[in-house]
Formats: structure tokens, C-alpha cells, sequence
């Protein structure tokens, strides 16, 4: 039998039954746990006897195979979104839990980085929570930064008039410097 390191059942639940045709019957259970390749796998044998008054003796063993095929689940992480170019991104608080981990245990990592766009730039956060298994669940938020927003000018010089025959000297030295870059 597999079962999940969540599900292994109890001796009692194995309802083992037996009978004799004389009648007294002594029954012992041994349980042994052969460790697996990682902290949730193992094999459990559990090995019934049973003797009766004569000292006949029959025996049968039940090998269950403990596994973790279960990735972690992560909570907290945000939905993909779009914001304008300015607005904060706002920190994420994710955690993970497992099925045959403890927390303490599963390795949450976080990788961010930036791809640019014509008009903005994707923010890109990718979770990956690991158990002790190497069991991995990976999850992505993406934000969309965009610029929709029309520029807007920190410096319009003031109007002015210039009188017919004034010499072109004149009003050019009431203009304010402009530097094109």
C-alpha cells in the first residue's frame, strides 16, 4: 500500500481478524520504520503473529510505502495587476504550508525582476516554496506599470509683446534662455 505521509494509517485501522479451532490465541504486532530518501518518506512493516495454546505460530506482514508528492500551497500571493507609472508597488507577505512539512522547514524564495515595455516597464515577482521532499510550487505576479498620463510643463514663460519697429534685439532680450537638449 502508498499512501500520502498524511494518511498513514493506524495498526487498528488495519482490522486484522484471525481465528483458531482450539481456541487461545496470543497476537503481537511489531511495527518497523525503514527511513526513506527525505524526512517525510519512509517504509512501515507492520508484522502480525499469531500463536495459539499449542505453539503454532502463522505470521503476515503489511508493507506500507509512505510518500510526499505534494507540493507546498502558498497563501498571500497578489492577483497580476496594472498600475500607472508613480503609484507604489505594494509588498507582498507570502507564506506556505504542507501537507508533510513543517513551516519552519519549507523554503520560500522570492526572484523579482523588470522587463521593459514600449510605454512602461513589467514588474515580475515569482514565489517558489519548496518542502522537504523538493516538492516545488511556483506562483507569478506580474505589474504592468504603464504611462498614460499626458506631460506636463514645469516652466511656460510669461506672453509678451513686442511694438511694430522695435528692433529684433530688443524683444529677444525679454525672452527667457531655452536650452534644447
Amino acid at each position: 500500500m502508498t499512501v500520502g505521509c498524511d494518511e498513514v494509517p493506524s495498526i487498528e485501522s488495519a482490522s486484522v481478524t484471525y481465528s483458531d479451532d482450539c481456541g487461545n490465541l496470543i497476537v503481537q504486532v511489531d511495527e518497523t520504520i525503514t527511513p526513506g530518501t527525505c524526512p517525510n518518506i519512509e517504509t512501515i512493516e507492520r508484522t502480525w503473529t499469531i500463536t495459539d495454546g499449542c505453539g503454532n505460530s502463522v505470521s503476515d506482514t503489511w508493507v506500507i510505502n509512505v510518500v510526499d508528492e505534494i507540493a507546498p500551497t502558498m497563501i498571500g500571493v497578489p492577483e497580476s495587476t496594472t498600475i500607472s507609472c508613480g503609484e507604489e508597488i505594494t509588498d507582498a507577505m507570502v507564506s506556505a504550508f504542507d501537507n508533510c512539512s513543517m513551516p519552519e522547514n519549507i523554503q520560500l524564495s522570492l526572484n523579482a525582476f523588470t522587463q521593459p515595455n514600449s510605454c512602461g516597464y513589467t514588474f515580475v515577482r515569482v514565489w517558489t516554496a519548496t518542502d522537504e521532499c523538493g516538492n516545488t510550487t511556483e506562483l507569478t505576479q506580474e505589474i504592468i506599470v504603464t504611462d498614460e498620463a499626458l506631460p506636463i510643463f514645469t516652466f511656460i514663460p510669461s506672453d509678451i509683446s513686442v511694438n511694430c519697429g522695435e528692433a529684433y534685439e530688443c524683444w529677444m532680450q525679454k525672452l527667457p534662455m531655452i536650452v534644447l537638449m
